[in-house]
């Protein structure tokens, strides 16, 4: 029967990323990998090309996914559709751990595409020749992104251990924003996120072979979730032709796994369990860039995001306490952006993950991004490569001592179409 530090380590797997070994390993062992997707999905893929630094670059529709103080900045009505695909990448121990152990083992991330937006932009005038601009916004996003398939195999002595792991988790939002641009240098905007069909499922397929014959096994744990509302306010200011200065704030927000299942297939019998309701509440972050055009053809920026992870809630037992002891962190952020019709993109950035190792110190995940943007009339299409890598040494009670490796090779696409409408209120 599963008690509740495997619902923990679950809630943890399907809040922050992916990865095991055999079932009960895996349960044991996911508290650490899930971590990578701790907080909220906030950017654009003009952004994200910019190692995320979206608090001062992002403007009109893409400003609705990040920091709706941009979006009073649109140019004019805006159509976009985005997603991401992972490529590669691990999330394991290293290869010498295994080697030692005489043990062949491969492991890697397969294809997992996602939608991560869909939604639209347009102005709205309330005054003719009012110095006064709003634009309202609309869009439907993924606000944490937790799809992940991961491929393992293990081959020892006349032993052969495979397994795929398929993750789906999302709490997708109905989002809701308005900015309003005074002077055309200063843009105040909120955004509010309605939570809507979302559902965490975990799918394990293992296969153990040897001389002694052949087994297989599948696990299944699923859980709807309960999104709570959030809200996020933003301000944007453009001090001189060159200088643009963001800050944004996301309120808490909580939500629940509810109506948990986990079935289990192997040898012909199926074992299943209700799983317990779990509770979260994540505290509110907030963040401040800013951006400075050095040339008519060149840009940087610059971002500070904090991450109060130690103020996590998990029915009612913080992340900062036992048997935690995640301590909070932030998140930096750097990038570049040169061109005209075809923009040229490329950041740097760390951020603090859940992660810890045997020291109890905490573990940052650094990033290297590029990507390209391209113009063609009304149409435009970004681009963003996303590199995120880690290492630590760690502990488990399973495994001893070893030193861990995470790295993640994945890639964002939007297009963008710009339309000539405008909705008039004014008489």
């Amino acid at each position: 029967m599963m008690k509740r530090q495997w619902l923990v380590l679950f809630a943890l797997v399907v809040l922050f990323t992916s990865m095991g070994f055999s079932q009960d390993d895996w349960l044991d062992y996911v508290g650490y990998i899930r971590e990578v997707n701790a907080a909220p999905h906030l950017g654009s893929t003009r952004s994200f090309a910019m190692a995320g630094a979206s608090t001062a670059t992002d403007e009109g529709l893409d400003a609705l996914f990040s920091n709706p103080g941009g979006i009073g900045f649109a140019q004019q009505s805006q159509l976009a559709f985005g997603g991401r695909m992972i490529l590669l990448g691990r999330g394991d121990l290293e290869d010498d751990y295994y080697s030692d152990q005489d043990r062949d083992v491969t492991y890697g991330f397969g294809l997992a595409p996602k939608i991560t937006n869909i939604g639209a932009s347009v102005p709205i005038v309330f005054a003719a020749n009012s110095p006064t601009k709003f634009f309202g916004a609309v869009g439907y996003r993924s606000f944490y992104d937790w799809n992940r398939k991961e491929k393992y195999e293990s081959k020892y002595e006349d032993s052969n251990y495979e397994r795929v792991m398929t993750t789906k988790g999302i709490i997708n939002q109905l989002s809701i924003g308005g900015g309003l641009l005074f002077s055309e240098k200063y843009s105040v905007g909120l955004s509010i996120g309605i939570p809507m069909l979302s559902a965490a499922r975990a799918d394990i397929e293992e296969e153990q072979s040897s001389d002694l014959g052949r087994d297989k096994a599948t696990t299944e744990i699923e859980y709807d979730i309960k999104g709570g509302t959030s809200f996020q306010v933003g301000v944007m200011a453009k001090f001189t032709p060159e200088l643009t200065v963001g800050f944004s704030f996301l309120s808490a927000h909580q939500f629940e796994l509810e109506d948990g299942k986990a079935k289990w297939k192997s040898e012909g019998e199926t074992e299943t369990e209700d799983l317990n309701d779990e509770k979260y509440e994540i505290p509110g972050m907030f963040s401040i860039g800013a951006s400075y055009r050095v040339s008519p053809l060149a840009l940087v920026t610059a971002e500070y995001q904090n991450r109060p992870f130690e103020d996590i809630e998990i029915d009612g037992d913080q992340l900062g306490d036992e048997p935690y002891n995640v301590e909070s962190g932030s998140a930096i952020r750097f990038g570049i952006e040169g061109g005209s019709d075809v923009l040229i993109r490329a950041g740097y950035g760390f951020e603090r993950t859940l992660f810890t190792d045997t020291d109890d110190d905490p573990v940052n995940m650094h990033m290297l991004t590029g990507g390209l943007g391209f113009k063609s009339n009304n149409a435009l299409i970004d681009i963003a490569a996303i590199y995120r890598f880690t290492k630590f040494e760690g502990y488990s009670s399973t495994e001893g001592n070893y030193d861990f490796v995470f790295n993640e090779f994945k890639i964002y696409a939007t297009l963008k179409y710009n339309l000539d409408f405008v909705f008039s209120l004014a008489q």
